[in-house]
């Protein structure tokens, strides 16, 4: 360990003061807490006097916690799927990829989601998605410890400065010569949309020793999923679901 000499003078007498105090401190908290330098390896041991990951204990620096499921189109594989509802408040899941519980010993830390919304019912393809989308659209974030991190929101949801395309893009007034099921097709705004929805969500925050839970949450704007169909038993169009298929979830503790 390298030498650390105090930069500051303090006797009996002197008026006390905190800055003082710290800067003397300073350098041997840095050097205990991974300020280190020439004076902390043996350039014997290393002829070319690189620092490899080996010369570091296991989550010395940072620590990465991931959790993840990969789902696919084929039953009975879509179970893996996780419901958006059609309710107008946050949603969240207690499940692999959209969920992750750790123990911190407090960090500065990089929380990221990525996953895969569907919003359609019609996966085959066989109609432009624009026309087979469901409902306005979706807000999404995370949570950390039960609480929404604004910074990672994706959309605004705000209904007094968000416009919100209906059928034949007239802002959801309905056509009185036109059949109403047939209307309530392709919205959008306020937030994400699409029937097919590819989304990363992050943020970086300081965060306190001690166990925290962070967790993907998604809201439909309004609660309105429905896109339409005619409405009997077995008709996937009538459905109002959306769901979540893919997804990975992971916390990255950056240590120093």
């Amino acid at each position: 360990m390298a030498w650390k000499y105090p930069q500051f003078d303090i006797k009996s007498g002197y008026v006390v003061d905190i800055d003082p105090i710290n800067d003397n401190l300073l350098g041997v908290a840095n050097e205990v807490s991974g300020g280190l330098n020439e004076h902390n390896f043996n350039a014997e041991e290393d002829p070319d006097g690189v620092l490899t990951r080996a010369n570091l204990k296991t989550g010395a620096v940072f620590r990465i916690l991931t959790t993840s499921t990969a789902t696919t189109n084929v039953p009975p594989h879509r179970s893996d799927w996780l419901k958006i509802k059609p309710v107008d408040t946050w949603q969240v899941y207690d499940s692999d990829g959209a969920r992750l519980s750790f123990v911190s010993r407090g960090s500065t830390a990089w929380l990221c989601a990525s996953f895969q919304i569907i919003a359609t019912d019609d996966l085959t393809v066989s109609k432009p998605l624009s026309e087979t989308q469901k409902g306005f659209g979706f807000l999404v974030a995370l949570k950390l410890d039960g609480v929404v991190i604004h910074d990672s929101m994706l959309g605004s949801g705000d209904p007094q400065g968000e416009f919100y395309r209906g059928f034949e893009n007239r802002a959801g007034m309905r056509k009185t010569d036109v059949d109403k099921a047939t209307q309530n097709t392709a919205y959008g705004g306020g937030g994400i949309c699409g029937a097919r929805l590819p989304v990363t969500v992050d943020a970086i925050v300081d965060i306190p020793p001690g166990e925290h839970v962070v967790e993907i949450c998604v809201k439909s704007i309004r609660g309105h999923n429905w896109s339409g169909g005619n409405g009997t038993p077995g008709n996937a169009a009538s459905e109002n679901d959306c769901f979540i298929a893919s997804r990975e979830l992971f916390v990255l503790e950056m240590r120093r």
